[in-house]
């Protein structure tokens, strides 16, 4: 059962980011977001405090 406490996005990179993924984790008003290079390593990453709650769906546009 699902009740959407935590969320997830997953994007692929493209042109100069090509091969890299960021994903972002998100939990109320935190979020986390790392940079996942081509053999699956953790490049960067940031915490971050939203002021309000983003819908995932809308957040990649």
């Amino acid at each position: 059962m699902s009740i959407g406490l935590v969320t997830s996005l997953v994007e692929t990179g493209t042109d100069g980011d090509a091969g890299q993924c960021r994903l972002t984790v998100r939990c109320g008003k935190i979020a986390w977001r790392a940079i996942i290079d081509g053999g699956n390593n953790i490049t960067g990453d940031e915490l971050l405090s939203l002021s309000e709650h983003i819908d995932p769906a809308r957040a990649s546009r």
